[in-house]
């Protein structure tokens, strides 16, 4: 736990990876409320290590073409942390959400405004002997946490659990996109009936101070090129 008498602001972002660890063994046993110095965004969908750390950071320097994004984000378990057994967490929100906090984190310690509070991720009360574990929606996200149009409009299954494959691929979350007959199921209306719902979903995570009103352009042309139509998992 971070200590009560905290002297300077402090804004702790846990990814389901953390907050899970190894059986239950993470942040989970250190939850401590907010404070007047304290905020923690427990973040839904999101894993320690993901393909914007590994893949896509190497080439986000604000001018890469959307296709080179696009193929950065593409869900992949060839990774520099070796071979995966599911491809790894491929998810946008933690990258954005992350932004988000550190614009916060800046207005609070110049100007003194404190960042929203996040609610916490939802945990399943464990039965005698068994492991804590992450509640589910009907799709297989995570319930609770901070919300981004990624788990609330979901194409895919993001997790930061459940990997494996190299000397760090248990850090790496997976990403399991839905197939053909969840996505129609889902969104009947096709693409402009995901960006129409996606849109909403961003819009709330924008105007609850999850995400930034600057990188909605981005989000949006990103989303319309990585709507499942135009992906493939290698």
């Amino acid at each position: 736990k971070l200590r009560d008498d905290l002297r300077v602001p402090v804004l702790t972002l846990i990814a389901e990876t953390d907050l899970m660890g190894s059986q239950g063994g993470g942040f989970l046993l250190a939850r401590q409320p907010d404070s007047a110095r304290l905020r923690v965004w427990e973040m839904a969908g999101t894993a320690h290590v993901d393909n914007y750390a590994l893949m896509v950071s190497a080439i986000d320097s604000g001018e890469a073409p959307m296709a080179s994004l696009v193929a950065a984000w593409r869900p992949t378990s060839a990774t520099i942390l070796g071979k995966l057994v599911k491809p790894m967490n491929a998810a946008p929100q933690h990258h954005y959400v992350a932004m988000a906090a550190l614009s916060h984190l800046e207005t609070w310690v110049r100007a003194g405004r404190a960042p929203p509070k996040g609610p916490p991720l939802a945990v399943a009360t464990p039965v005698a002997g068994g492991a804590a574990a992450l509640v589910l929606d009907a799709e297989g996200n995570a319930k609770g946490g901070i919300r981004s149009p990624w788990v609330d409009v979901p194409t895919a299954r993001h997790s930061g659990l459940g990997n494996s494959g190299g000397p760090l691929g248990f850090l790496a979350g997976s990403t399991e996109t839905f197939d053909a007959a969840t996505i129609a199921r889902l969104y009947p209306g096709g693409r402009a009936d995901y960006m129409r719902r996606f849109e909403v979903a961003l819009n709330r995570a924008i105007k609850a101070g999850f995400i930034l009103p600057a990188d909605r352009p981005d989000i949006i042309a990103l989303a319309e090129a990585m709507y499942p139509q135009a992906l493939s998992t290698q």
